[in-house]
């Protein structure tokens, strides 16, 4: 499958992965040069519908993600399915979705949706464990 498949189906109609993403995606590697990280591998908590995981995939990086859901029926999850996993960012049984640890764990716009501290602080250490060397966090102000 291509980058025009995927673009061009009928998931996209409504929605877009813009050149954005992709810009992302060279300063996330930019930084992954800066700091000497060779084959970089990412894992994208709360990653929506996984755009994130297959703008990296597109550009040949391992990345994988996981969600509450996923809608089973659109095209990029069809495609990106061996990446992406249905898991609960406070769950324990999330260490139980893949059995690798990553150079960066991004925890983009999720702690916001946690109702207590206590929650919060589960989902660091929960995946500090899934990280060799970064946890990247950011949250809206």
């Amino acid at each position: 499958m291509t980058i025009n498949d995927i673009f061009g189906s009928e998931y996209f109609k409504d929605r877009h992965i813009d050149n954005g993403m992709f810009y992302q995606m060279q300063k996330w590697l930019e930084f992954c040069n800066l700091n000497n990280i060779k084959n970089p591998t990412f894992l994208f908590t709360g990653c929506g519908l996984g755009h994130h995981v297959y703008v990296a995939d597109y550009y040949g990086i391992n990345a994988k993600g996981f969600d509450l859901e996923f809608p089973i029926n659109n095209t990029l999850y069809k495609y990106l399915k061996d990446k992406l996993k249905v898991g609960n960012i406070t769950d324990e049984n999330v260490l139980n979705l893949f059995d690798e640890k990553f150079d960066i764990v991004v925890i983009f716009d999720v702690l916001e949706h946690l109702n207590t501290i206590q929650e919060v602080e589960l989902a660091l250490e929960l995946m500090k464990q899934y990280t060799n060397k970064y946890l990247i966090v950011s949250v809206p102000v």
